[in-house]
């Protein structure tokens, strides 16, 4: 989402080409004996969801991964810390009433079907999370502070296109989305 987010990656990328596509700049090139693309979404859903299908409409890719730097809920998981969800769902989508807010499943075709369904979690590609799992387990982390990093794999997510600085909102996204 920011560009700093994405620095360390491009300064390891052996650049073959950059590209600049509706505003967003696309660096090709190797990483690691891989072909990648790195780009710097923006911040919030709406422009990951935009820079996302302009990844997909240029370059075709085999699987996309998504990195940034988020708050959390979870007060098992501590600054510094890597967690990868094994599924996701979108925490401000829904409906407000006279009750307040209803969160509400986002309809859509997936992958292998033909109707629309309704679906509040969306699963992690399971070869893409195993390959999370495996760089994991190599990463060599440095300490925050007094505390050494952890990487945690699995559980829920929630994204939004909010910025949460309030107790009772963290409250209500663990009791409602868990």
């Amino acid at each position: 989402a920011f560009d700093q987010e994405g620095a360390l990656l491009r300064s390891k990328l052996d650049l073959k080409d950059s590209v600049f596509v509706k505003g967003k700049v696309f660096w090709g090139g190797k990483l690691e004996g891989k072909d990648v693309i790195i780009v710097n979404s923006g911040v919030g859903m709406t422009n990951a969801a935009m820079t996302t299908q302009l990844l997909i409409d240029k370059y075709n890719p085999e699987e996309i991964i998504f990195t940034g730097i988020c708050g959390g809920i979870d007060s098992s998981n501590h600054i510094g810390d890597i967690v990868i969800p094994d599924s996701w769902a979108t925490h401000d989508y829904g409906y407000y009433g006279k009750d307040g807010f209803v969160p509400d499943s986002i309809y859509v075709i997936l992958p292998g079907q033909t109707k629309e369904a309704g679906v509040l979690f969306f699963e992690v590609d399971k070869a893409v999370l195993e390959k999370g799992k495996l760089a994991g387990q190599n990463l060599k982390l440095k300490p925050a502070g007094e505390r050494m990093p952890q990487v945690k794999i699995g559980g829920k997510g929630v994204s939004g296109n909010s910025f949460i600085d309030q107790k009772e909102k963290r409250d209500y996204l663990k009791e409602k989305f868990d």
